[in-house]
């Protein structure tokens, strides 16, 4: 009999789940903690509909909301203004972008405008590398 999805514990995963994860691995070898909530079958998954993971940096002195997508950052002016007052209250927030086969994209929305942090696309490195270089540096030693 062959196994499916339910029957080895959980729901099938999709490429925006795999790309969550993906970015949670680039924050634990930066020495990041985070936080990611359970993948459920049916209903909303992001937390206040705005971020898929929380990222900590390793003194806890930033917190970092973070909403990954795939292949296209579209919405983000949107998502900008609803994310405004957890900048306010502290919070940074990144939309991080991974482009098939071409790197990441990380733009960093404050309230003064948004900017790329990281982008991997025009670079020749292992996709990933330079947001673990990124978020490393923003940890600032503190590990």
């Amino acid at each position: 009999m062959r196994a499916t999805a339910v029957e080895c514990g959980g729901p099938t995963m999709g490429k925006g789940s795999d790309r969550e994860r993906q970015y949670v691995e680039l924050c634990n070898r930066a020495g990041m903690g985070t936080y990611r909530p359970a993948t459920v079958r049916y209903g909303e998954n992001d937390m206040m509909g705005l971020f898929d993971v929380l990222a900590f940096s390793p003194a806890h002195s930033s917190v970092y909301a973070v909403q990954v997508k795939s292949n296209r950052a579209t919405g983000i002016t949107a998502w900008a203004g609803h994310t405004r007052l957890f900048r306010e209250l502290g919070m940074r927030t990144i939309y991080a972008v991974p482009y098939d086969r071409e790197g990441w994209r990380l733009i960093e929305c404050r309230n003064d405008g948004r900017y790329d942090v990281v982008d991997e696309r025009e670079l020749s490195c292992n996709m990933g590398d330079r947001v673990v270089e990124w978020l490393e540096a923003q940890a600032g030693g503190e590990s």
